[in-house]
């Protein structure tokens, strides 16, 4: 029987994924939302610009309060509320609250004022899906460039692949080339998912802001939407960085021990916790002796992975050496 080696399984320092988790979400504020609610503000400094004391016409032309199809709607302190129950509104329970008047019954003052707050909002709402449609549009043509990152993460992956092997067998040096390709491949891959990710989240941003319209809101509710929207981005950055990092751990394994001549390897399962538990068909995997080759089963569905190709997935590797 031949005489065999286990070896340390290779790691991807988190630090690395944590820089490539920033480096997307700081596109996603920069490129897309940063520049739509840059837009959403600007309407904000001018519809602050009023000479009325009156406090219900200064609401309005804020757009604190609105008026559509026959109610008053927004945030009504005791002064605002008082004025609009002069005009002879009644509260009513619709829209989370509101005061209903019919259209005629407004004061001219009143109904210039909301006029004047409409065709504001409406300009300002044109300059937001203008702004949208440039986001779009330039979504493709900037990419956001992790070379340099994962670069450096190949670097220090074939850094302890190598001291994994000293004093058993000699590696196939592993070129510059190889890293620059690596590092590229990986960069399209990436720009790829967040191209196709910023596509989905700006036309559904776009059609929120269609309804938002529709509906009557203005600013509060449509800054709510895009901060909103940009709290799954920041998620979709994490996600990528994760799950990316892991499939370049995976097939850097793989190719690495692959040129040594090693396909077998035993599955080591983290050790879980309550709030991160270990899954089912990764756990009765655990000391066994799987193939690369031949990724064992995983979960019910039937899906074959080897460690790290899961989302998530934190079990590892430790290759097996014949010789």
């Amino acid at each position: 029987m031949p005489n065999e080696a286990v070896l340390n399984p290779i790691d991807l320092d988190q630090r690395y994924v944590d820089r490539i988790d920033r480096e997307i979400a700081n596109y996603f504020k920069r490129e897309i939302y940063q520049p739509i609610y840059m837009v959403l503000k600007e309407h904000t400094k001018e519809s602050l610009i009023s000479n009325s004391l009156d406090d219900l016409l200064l609401a309005i032309h804020k757009g604190r309060v609105t008026f559509h199809r026959g109610y008053f709607k927004g945030r009504f302190n005791a002064k605002i509320s008082k004025e609009i129950k002069k005009l002879g509104a009644e509260w009513s329970t619709k829209h989370g609250g509101s005061f209903r008047i019919p259209t005629k019954k407004l004061p001219r003052e009143v109904d210039l004022a909301i006029r004047t707050s409409e065709a504001a909002w409406m300009k300002a709402v044109d300059k937001i899906q203008a702004k949208i449609k440039e986001v779009l549009d330039k979504s493709a043509a900037i990419p956001v460039d992790l070379s340099s990152i994962v670069s450096k993460a190949v670097h220090s992956m074939d850094k302890d692949f190598n001291k994994s092997l000293e004093g058993v067998i000699l590696a196939p040096k592993l070129t510059e080339k190889n890293i620059q390709d690596i590092a590229e491949k990986y960069t399209q891959n990436m720009n790829y998912e967040i191209k196709k990710f910023t596509e989905n989240e700006v036309v559904k941003l776009r059609n929120e802001v269609a309804v938002n319209v529709f509906d009557g809101h203005r600013y509060e509710k449509l800054a709510k939407k895009i901060k909103a929207s940009y709290g799954v981005s920041q998620s979709k950055a994490t996600f990528l960085a994760r799950q990316e990092s892991n499939l370049l751990l995976a097939k850097f394994r793989e190719s690495r021990y692959n040129e040594i001549g090693c396909d077998e390897y035993i599955w080591q399962t983290v050790v879980g916790s309550p709030s991160s538990p270990v899954r089912e068909g990764h756990a009765r995997l655990n000391g066994t002796r799987q193939r690369f080759s031949n990724p064992p089963v995983v979960n019910k569905k039937g899906d074959r992975k080897n460690p790290s190709e899961d989302y998530g997935c934190r079990c590892r590797p430790k290759p097996v050496i014949r010789f």
